[in-house]
């Protein structure tokens, strides 16, 4: 149905087969966790890392470095020096958010250019109604524009509820 639903909107199966893997991979990074030995931090379990990494299309070692070390930068100076494992569970957490983000824009932007290459200039009221993504829940329409994937997933939530 998923599928159906992706060509109709004009996704080649490359395409939907790159939103899956990259889904896969931010699921798949969440199950990352750490150790702390002295001052380092480092990955537990390399395979769930590299598996996360590979799906996502980048580099386990620079990924791991991302998460496990923090880079300040003063002028031509450059330090990086490691971080606590609470603060590397956050940069994990806040790369999988901002892949996730980069999706859900990406994936909002090939819709609408689908839906609106269909709709003729006739069909549209004025100009400034543009085509848009939004949904429908109990408070209202909402437009996609200034909201964040949380906030579709809290609305999915409560139409579920």
């Amino acid at each position: 149905m998923l599928r159906k639903a992706f060509a109709s909107l004009k996704f080649t199966q490359e395409n939907q087969d790159d939103i899956f893997k990259i889904v896969a991979g931010i699921l798949h990074l969440g199950n990352v966790t750490f150790t702390k030995s002295s001052d380092n931090t480092s990955i537990a379990d390399h395979k769930v890392l590299s598996v996360a990494s590979g799906l996502i299309g980048c580099d386990s070692e620079e990924l791991a470095k991302c998460m496990c070390n923090k880079r300040i930068t003063v002028g031509k100076d450059v330090t990086i020096s490691p971080v606590g494992d609470e603060k590397a569970c956050q940069s994990r957490d806040s790369i999988a958010k901002l892949i996730y983000s980069r999706l859900f824009k990406w994936l909002v932007a090939g819709c609408n250019t689908a839906l609106g290459a269909e709709m003729s200039t006739k069909s549209r009221p004025a100009a400034s109604t543009l085509a848009f993504i939004g949904v429908l829940d109990i408070a209202g329409f909402e437009s996609f524009e200034t909201n964040s994937l949380e906030q579709l997933f809290i609305n999915l939530s409560n139409e579920k509820l």
